[in-house]
C-alpha cells in the first residue's frame, strides 16, 4: 500500500500549484492608425505609492516583422515610463516575451511583454503620485489592412498595470480537497483490512 500512497501524495503536491491573482488598477488600449504613431497618458493618484507587487503587461499587434521596408533595421515599439531610460522597454520580435504570427502574414505579429517592478523600482516611479506613460512605434510600423481577406486588422497597443499576489485559485482548492479525500479513503480502507 505504501508503494502506491507515496507516489500519489507526491503527484498531488506537484499538481497543486498556486496561481497569481491580479487586480488591474489601470489599463488602456489604443488602435494603431498610422505609421510612427505616438501616445501619451498621465496617471495621477495618491494611492500609487502604496501599491505592492506591481506588474506591467504590454501587448502590441501590428506589422512588427523583423525588418522594415528597406530591410536595414528592426521594427519596434518603445514603451517608456516617466521618461526614464531605466523604465524604457523596446519591443520587437527579438525582445518580446512571446510573439505570435497573425493571419499567416509574415509582417503581422502580436508581441507580449511583462515586467514586474521591485518595491524600490515602484517607489522610485510612483513616489510622486504620478506616472507618465509614453509609447511610440518606429516609423515603419503602421496600420495593416486585412479587409481583402474579410477580417479586421485589429492593430493596437494595450497595456495594463496590476497588482499581483499569490492566491490559491478555486481549482487548486478543489484539487487539494480531492487529494485529501482520496488519502482519507485509502487510510479508512487500510484500517478495514
Amino acid at each position: 500500500m505504501k508503494k502506491f500512497t507515496y507516489p500519489l501524495f507526491a503527484a498531488l503536491v506537484g499538481f497543486s500549484s498556486f496561481a497569481n491573482a491580479a487586480t488591474v488598477f489601470f489599463s488602456d488600449s489604443t488602435d494603431i492608425t498610422e505609421s510612427g504613431q505616438t501616445y501619451s497618458k498621465l496617471l495621477e493618484s495618491s494611492a500609487l505609492p502604496s501599491l505592492e507587487d506591481v506588474q506591467l503587461s504590454i501587448t502590441a499587434r501590428g506589422d512588427y516583422n523583423k525588418y522594415d521596408v528597406g530591410g536595414s533595421s528592426n521594427e519596434f515599439l518603445t514603451f517608456t515610463i516617466d521618461d526614464s531610460s531605466l523604465y524604457s522597454f523596446e519591443l520587437n520580435i527579438d525582445s518580446a516575451d512571446s510573439f505570435t504570427q497573425i493571419n499567416g502574414d509574415t509582417n503581422y505579429y502580436e508581441l507580449n511583454y511583462t515586467h514586474t517592478f521591485s518595491s524600490s523600482e515602484w517607489n522610485a516611479l510612483a513616489g510622486d503620485e504620478r506616472i507618465d506613460i509614453i509609447w511610440s512605434n518606429s516609423s515603419a510600423v503602421g496600420d495593416i489592412d486585412f479587409e481583402s481577406r474579410g477580417t479586421q486588422s485589429g492593430d493596437l497597443v494595450s497595456y495594463r498595470f496590476s497588482t499581483v499576489s499569490a492566491i490559491p485559485e478555486p481549482s487548486t482548492y478543489a484539487l487539494m480537497i480531492a487529494g485529501l479525500g482520496l488519502v482519507g479513503f485509502m487510510v479508512s480502507r487500510r484500517k478495514k483490512a
